[in-house]
């Protein structure tokens, strides 16, 4: 299951102030809660057409949910391997069968449209990665070797950052990531 949230702040003021006592209160770490998401190309404001109200607390936070499909549709645009998005993507579709909800590959594709215009929006290696899905038997052995993945990714990544610092940003990571990993094997 995905624990992730990204919020989208819009009154600065009493909500920084909210979200810091919250976090004061609970020991969580300066920045705990940002508008970082926003910045990210799985952003779209159409989220807020295609997300479902859940509650406001206070007159000032409201909760928005995104189901299943669009929470797939984000993770697919984002399509980072070196974070959980793969790993969350076949979490998702493996949740979804446990509840007899099966999530099909259509009802994927339209939430890609709904929310960025085309399917072909989506990088090509997240398209790739989608359609592999549908064709694998074993989706909990898929899910592991997704995590694995991502985490020996992830060491190559902070391996790479450790060595030469300042080059890695968001620009070059997917290129830094593979001939990193291609000077791994030799």
């Amino acid at each position: 299951m995905n624990y992730d949230m990204d919020p989208i702040i819009k009154s600065t003021g009493a909500m920084k102030e909210a979200i810091n006592t919250v976090g004061d209160r609970l020991g969580l770490p300066v920045g705990w809660l940002n508008t970082d998401f926003v910045n990210t190309n799985s952003y779209t404001p159409r989220l807020a057409e295609h997300s479902k109200y859940y509650k406001t607390f206070s007159n000032i936070f409201q909760i928005r949910t995104v189901s299943a499909e669009y929470l797939v549709a984000m993770k697919l645009m984002a399509g980072r391997q070196y974070k959980n998005d793969l790993s969350d993507i076949v979490g998702v579709l493996i949740e979804q069968e446990e509840r007899d909800e099966p999530l099909s590959f259509e009802k994927i594709q339209k939430a890609v449209v709904d929310l960025y215009d085309s399917y072909d929006k989506i990088p090509e290696a997240s398209r790739t990665f989608i359609e592999a899905v549908y064709k694998k038997e074993d989706l909990h052995e898929f899910y592991k070797q997704c995590r694995e993945l991502e985490q020996e990714n992830k060491d190559v990544l902070v391996g790479f950052q450790e060595d030469y610092l300042g080059v890695l940003n968001g620009d070059n990571l997917a290129d830094i990531l593979k001939a990193a990993k291609a000077k791994k094997q030799q």
